[in-house]
């Protein structure tokens, strides 16, 4: 019986959907810090830090050292130090000010894990998803899934991702995603994950 009930429960663990068990794990979380570095469209290296109910704050590492931009979902406004150098000038913006979007369109406001899983969700909800396998990326052991929408279909310029999940938390560590043309339009490794540490919210309101 024990060991029918121990099958059983694997069974039901392979057939969940990965992109669910990563928005439950999303879901749970209050706050994540980490590090973001991006390999299509120009390499870029982030400190990354995430407060619900969607504080956001970016610290360059690479190519524009000692800036950072941060949003507040209370203002709706970002702060942007666009030079590292002069620590007192700082600006403050619309989340939709082209200044600080990505080449992409993405805005601050939607640069969290939780944004890049519901879009995820949107793209499998009108194709399919598959898992393709286990890889490991970078010290840690990912479940690799093929998210892919029909034809001509793209939510926020994606029509297909690549992503792999962590296979102890289940949130993206590696992310690719696809335009209806099969480009490559974005790529990024997301490295140091740490869940729910502390974070003062004078961080995003400087």
């Amino acid at each position: 019986i024990c060991s029918l009930f121990i099958t059983a429960l694997a069974v039901h663990a392979s057939e969940q959907n990965p992109l669910v068990m990563a928005e439950t794990t999303f879901d749970r979380l209050t706050t994540y810090t980490a590090t973001l570095r991006s390999y299509a469209g120009g390499k870029e290296i982030i400190r990354f830090f995430y407060k619900k109910p969607g504080f956001v704050r970016m610290e360059f590492i690479t190519p524009h050292k000692g800036a950072f931009l941060a949003y507040s979902p209370e203002t709706k406004k970002v702060r942007l130090r666009p030079f590292g150098l002069l620590k007192s000038f700082m600006l403050t913006m619309d989340t939709d000010n082209r200044i600080i979007q990505s080449p992409k369109g993405h805005t601050v406001d939607r640069s969290h894990l939780g944004a890049l899983i519901e879009n995820a969700r949107r793209v499998e909800d009108s194709g399919n998803s598959r898992t393709l396998g286990t890889e490991e990326i970078n010290g840690r052991m990912a479940l690799e899934i093929e998210v892919r929408g029909n034809e001509g279909f793209q939510s926020e310029g994606i029509n297909r991702y690549l992503i792999w999940l962590d296979s102890e938390n289940h949130l993206p560590i590696k992310v690719e995603g696809y335009n209806a043309k099969g480009e490559l339009v974005e790529g990024i490794l997301i490295e140091d994950i740490v869940m729910d540490v502390a974070i003062n919210n004078s961080i995003f309101v400087p």
